[in-house]
């Protein structure tokens, strides 16, 4: 890396007053605390943001000095990681810069060699883009739905892009009998080879493009940064989050159709070409109303009482992190302490988990845990329930859809909790929860003590639910993207958009520091192979025997940078001791010495530099030993 220092060291000056803020915020009484180790830092949401920024700032600008080189694997390697840690957040639902770096990356792959072969008739040659395809839930399952609903016989292929485990069997099975096929790239390959592998795949292999991709993938867009092609539609399954792939998206599937997902889209990621395609669920074979024996049988599989009230809920552990003043498992507490037959199945969350320890042995053999269970499995737990609860912080709207099909009356978070990051949408603007967390367990109560307001319910949400997202309602706005489909692929201009409003930015990054831990810590970890990763311990000690130019102390320093060590002070300079070797118990004293001879290192120049150098090196060289 041959980073002039001086640009080393403005960023380290910028990224220092960072820091500077950041100990203020240590020693006052921040909102929210956020993991590392055994450790725990308070800090604001207001605060995370600014923090979370000034990394993604700082490696969009390593990306930006890699691309002047022309070393475009390694920018996109920096972008990768500048997108990670934007989608930790949603203050910022696009950026410019990052757009902007990977059009200039895809301008130097390879063109294609021949004219895009795709076809305007019908059926059409669909090839779906896909970060990885997991076994149960999530845009694979969505995938696998869409394939079996559409009704023109289309041809759908599938692309996997870093697919580590096997291909699961039901995808490669719907695949196939719709005569397509699945293209699972080396992941082990270069992201620019991958890259160019794409874009050749689209050029002589679609008709239309749908990317189906985590937000943080930028291979899709460096491989269509270029004018022609088939079309490129982009699945908004994120649509609460930042996300890459702007620039290069010719329509937007938002997946809720509600007025607010819409706006956000238009409005903070600057793309207006939308079109609607719910989310597709099965339509579940349900009497109307609900089998009550059925009912009763499934109970009794799961040992429970036949009095029983069941609730069900069902989520990733995470989803149900405690805020203040919005707590799942007060709410849900209060309920069943006020209601004695009443129980509560978690399909999802890690028994182990701590917050769901400490509720079990308030409400004992009432709670009923399954962890996470493939959706073959979680049939009877559906048969079995009586209300269906969405849990909070974060919802998970699948879920909500599934249970609302079968007739199974569902509360949604109290209003505390705001859509995008609970539910909403076309088929439930009618059911949408107003109830303030004051009254949210006296509705449930209310719920559980009337029978007939929970079928009344239960099949109100059915009847919408199978009109917008099951069979023939989710085909008619399959057929309505079908006839508005792009003749050609086209980029997108790119301008600065709006920030999302406070009050939506810092409830996320209140619940994502809580939740979802610290994002600078993924940018250390090797498996999302940084620059760092080229670097061995040995290359510290030998720059030091080499200390005679001012290119090995810029080169130690950018290493240093590269670990973060000027993140959290101690926590981070701790992570980087244990890089180099070091066992932090045995050698506490030594660290101490350490972090000087790094300032003292980062911090002179020239003949400076050269006398702080002899000076520490032996200090150096004998921790080493």
């Amino acid at each position: 890396m041959s980073t002039p220092f001086g640009q080393v060291w403005v960023d380290w000056i910028m990224l220092k007053e960072k820091v500077m803020t950041f100990r203020k915020v240590l020693k006052s009484n921040g909102h929210f605390s956020l993991t590392r180790g055994q450790k725990r830092i308070c800090i604001s949401p207001k605060d995370r943001i600014a923090f979370n920024r000034s990394v993604s700032d700082w490696c969009l600008r390593n990306a930006a000095i890699c691309i002047s080189r022309q070393a475009m694997e390694e920018a996109l390697q920096w972008d990768t990681l500048a997108a990670r840690v934007l989608s930790f957040e949603c203050a910022v639902l696009m950026s410019p810069v990052l757009e902007k770096q990977l059009i200039q990356i895809g301008n130097c792959l390879k063109p294609p060699e021949v004219t895009a072969e795709f076809s305007t008739a019908q059926p059409k040659r669909w090839l779906h883009v896909l970060t990885t395809a997991y076994s149960s839930g999530g845009h694979t399952a969505m995938l696998k739905r869409w394939i079996h609903l559409d009704p023109k016989q289309n041809q759908h292929s599938v692309v996997l892009l870093e697919q580590t485990q096997p291909v699961p069997e039901v995808l490669t099975g719907t695949v196939q009998l719709s005569g397509g096929e699945v293209i699972c790239m080396d992941f082990r390959k270069t992201l620019l080879a991958r890259a160019a592998k794409l874009r050749e795949i689209t050029w002589t292999q679609a008709d239309v493009v749908v990317l189906h991709i985590h937000p943080w993938e930028v291979i899709v867009t460096a491989a269509l940064a270029l004018h022609g092609g088939p079309p490129v539609l982009l699945v908004n399954h994120a649509a609460h989050i930042f996300w890459v792939g702007a620039s290069i998206t010719d329509m937007i599937l938002n997946c809720r159709h509600s007025p607010q997902e819409d706006e956000w889209t238009d409005k903070f990621r600057g793309i207006n070409k939308i079109m609607h395609l719910p989310i597709p669920i099965p339509q579940p074979e349900i009497n109307s109303p609900r089998d009550p024996n059925k009912r009763q049988n499934s109970k009794r599989s799961l040992h429970l009482p036949e009095d029983a009230i069941v609730m069900l809920t069902i989520g990733l552990r995470s989803k149900y992190s405690p805020l203040p003043g919005i707590d799942f498992f007060n709410a849900i507490g209060s309920v069943m302490k006020s209601r004695k037959n009443v129980y509560l199945i978690a399909v999802g969350p890690n028994p182990d988990e701590v917050h769901w320890i400490d509720f079990k042995k308030e409400v004992g053999e009432r709670l009923l845990m399954t962890g996470n269970l493939p959706q073959s499995e979680i049939s009877t737990y559906f048969n079995a329930a009586d209300l269906y609860l969405e849990g909070f912080p974060f919802g998970s709207t699948t879920a909500v859809l599934e249970a609302g099909a079968m007739g199974i009356p569902c509360v949604l978070p109290p209003k505390e909790c705001p859509p995008p990051f609970t539910s909403d949408g076309i088929a439930l603007k009618e059911f949408e929860q107003i109830v303030p967390m004051s009254e949210y367990v006296r509705y449930i109560q209310g719920l559980i003590d009337d029978e007939n307001e929970r079928i009344k319910l239960g099949e109100l949400l059915a009847r919408s639910i199978s009109a917008h997202h099951c069979n023939g309602g989710w085909a008619e706005y399959l057929s309505e993207v079908q006839k508005n489909l792009p003749v050609v692929h086209s980029l997108r201009k790119i301008n600065d958009v709006k920030e999302v409003p406070e009050n939506l930015s810092t409830y996320w990054a209140a619940y994502s520091s809580v939740a979802n831990g610290d994002p600078f810590s993924l940018v250390c970890k090797q498996q999302f192979f940084p620059p760092m990763n080229t670097t061995k311990p040995t290359d510290v000690l030998q720059l030091i025997q080499r200390g005679k130019t001012g290119y090995a102390h810029s080169k130690l320093a950018y290493i240093l940078m590269d670990i973060g060590d000027h993140f959290y002070w101690k926590y981070s300079f701790l992570k980087a001791f244990q890089f180099y070797g070091y066992s932090i118990k045995q050698n506490y004293f030594q660290i101490r010495i350490f972090l000087k001879c790094i300032f003292l290192l980062m911090g002179h120049r020239g003949v400076k530099a050269r006398e702080k150098v002899s000076k520490c090196k032996h200090i150096l060289l004998s921790l080493i030993k």
